[in-house]
């Protein structure tokens, strides 16, 4: 069986382990390898927001997936022939020329950050000792290693709520509340809205007199849901005195 330079297996065209790549409606042809297609739409979306946006060629098709070749600048089969390459804005950034003279400084910097970011689970053809290739983005590490990088990234670098005491008032937090009891007890519905408009969430919780309410509230804001602490804090104290 032939392998890549970093040992993955060639597959043929028309394999069923290729799958279609599309991020934000920019097709990679023909794809890339079906383990592995989720970690390279996160790459994907990293280089769009951070190095520069996805589709900057002239002509279209700019991105670019698997294909069943050998590598051009060696005598050895390309990752692409194994579904585990992609070219980013590949006309933009063609084969061989000097990464300055595509990239900017802070472009270089982003590239090698996300590469570092991700363990070198991928790896960015700019960094090449040989010719370079700053279109080409390519997996180095098997596919659990990869995948797992990506995890360990979504959960470092997502975007973390803030509290409702740095981003809200009392009254919003109020009506975020009754908003939370939803439709079901409707029949609550003016208490409720008036306890809001008195914009304190202890009038709220006073009017909560309903025990169906406290079971809401109580899973409402279970701690599998995303709350805000300030909130539920305030509830369940509210929850604890009623139940003394």
């Amino acid at each position: 069986m032939a392998l890549t330079y970093y040992g993955f297996p060639v597959l043929k065209p028309g394999d069923p382990r290729i799958v279609p790549l599309v991020y934000k409606g920019h097709v990679f042809p023909a794809g890339v390898a079906a383990d592995v297609r989720d970690s390279f739409l996160y790459l994907i979306g990293l280089l769009d927001k951070r190095v520069e946006p996805i589709g900057l060629g002239p002509l279209g098709g700019d991105e670019w997936g698997y294909s069943y070749r050998e590598n051009r600048n060696a005598s050895n089969w390309s990752n692409h022939a194994a579904g585990r390459a992609i070219d980013f804005n590949a006309t933009r950034h063609p084969n061989g020329v000097a990464i300055g003279r595509t990239f900017t400084t802070k472009q270089i910097v982003e590239c090698r950050m996300i590469e570092a970011e991700l363990d070198y689970t991928v790896a960015w053809g700019g960094n090449y000792k040989g010719v370079p290739d700053s279109m080409h983005w390519e997996q180095r590490k098997s596919a659990a290693e990869f995948n797992a990088a990506v995890a360990r990234h979504r959960a470092r670098y997502a975007p973390k709520p803030k509290e409702w005491d740095e981003v809200a008032s009392e009254k919003e937090v109020a009506l975020a509340v009754v908003k939370a009891l939803g439709a079901a007890f409707s029949g609550q519905a003016n208490t409720l809205i008036d306890a809001a408009t008195a914009a304190t969430v202890n009038r709220i919780i006073d009017a909560l007199v309903d025990e169906r309410v406290n079971l809401a509230l109580r899973q409402q804001f279970s701690p599998d849901r995303e709350v805000s602490n300030r909130v539920k804090n305030l509830l369940n104290e509210a929850l604890n005195r009623k139940a003394a």
